[in-house]
């Protein structure tokens, strides 16, 4: 290659000089004790906005309550090293469309190999990706997804609710022995629809307590409570279950006062979390 003038010449020589120096300082800084740090990279594909919030903000907050502590004592071990622990957030809105979104960044962009997730829709969603691809998903939750048998790399995290649900029911019935007749408030996923069937078979097992009389079922995102209220306290119930109802708690528990009803309300994980629990109880003098 023929030079034309001195000014390409210097740039040149400047050039190779800066390239060499870079090189000799990366090569430093390698192979000193502070840039050989090991990194454990985890997805929270969690929900920050959007229905299921309140079990995304709370499955981040512990997520990061854990990253602290292990990071505080130099990082987590494995074998014989030990990891700093890096957290990767996705706002996946509790939607199966952006939580396939986030999965694929999280496992193909940033090559995480775990993922924690707070409910079945977004670990349900990104279950195929992940185990294609050697990704675990650990799930705050309880739905029983993750028990078949191909779903090899997807576990819940607490206990499944078809065995705690008959715990529970023996609590309320101590605490209100009178009631005959109980009604569900059920959210139209596939979740809710699971937890609905397995509340029947725990109530099956405590008769003759509380009757199932059946429940009303309906759509995230409405903004009408009306028929929904309407329709449960048409089965005239002595007490109420909410599902897994996410942010409509706080209005349709409103609207069930409104109307007259004046029975217990009760739920395992409705999804509202303290501030819901918050705004309830200033909004409702009767809850």
């Amino acid at each position: 290659m023929r030079i034309k003038n001195r000014w390409s010449v210097t740039a040149l020589t400047t050039g190779i000089a800066l390239m060499t120096t870079g090189i000799a300082l990366m090569t430093v800084f390698v192979n000193t004790p502070f840039a050989a740090e090991n990194v454990l990279k985890i997805g929270v594909a969690s929900a920050q906005t959007g229905f299921g919030k309140a079990w995304g903000i709370a499955t981040d907050n512990a997520a990061r309550i854990w990253r602290d502590r292990y990071n505080s004592q130099g990082g987590i071990k494995i074998g014989d090293k030990k990891y700093k622990i890096e957290l990767i957030f996705g706002d996946t809105r509790y939607e199966p469309a952006l939580a396939r979104t986030v999965g694929e960044k999280l496992i193909y962009r940033d090559k995480v190999k775990y993922i924690l997730t707070p409910g079945m829709p977004i670990g349900g969603t990104i279950e195929g990706m992940a185990r294609r691809e050697g990704v675990l998903i650990l799930e705050n939750s309880s739905s029983g997804a993750a028990v078949a048998p191909e779903h090899t790399l997807y576990f819940d995290t607490l206990p499944y609710m078809g065995v705690s649900f008959p715990h529970y029911f023996k609590k309320i019935k101590k605490q209100f022995p009178n009631v005959k007749r109980f009604a569900r408030i059920t959210i139209d996923e596939v979740w809710d629809q699971a937890y609905s069937k397995q509340s029947q078979e725990a109530l099956d097992g405590l008769q003759p307590w509380a009757k199932w009389v059946g429940e009303v079922v309906f759509e995230r995102g409405v903004s009408d409570y009306m028929p929904t209220v309407t329709g449960v306290l048409a089965k005239n119930p002595d007490i109420i279950n909410l599902g897994e109802v996410g942010t409509h708690v706080v209005p349709v528990i409103k609207v069930l006062r409104e109307l007259g009803y004046n029975g217990p309300i009760i739920n395992v994980n409705a999804g509202f979390g303290v501030p819901g629990l918050v705004e309830t109880f200033s909004q409702i003098q009767n809850i």
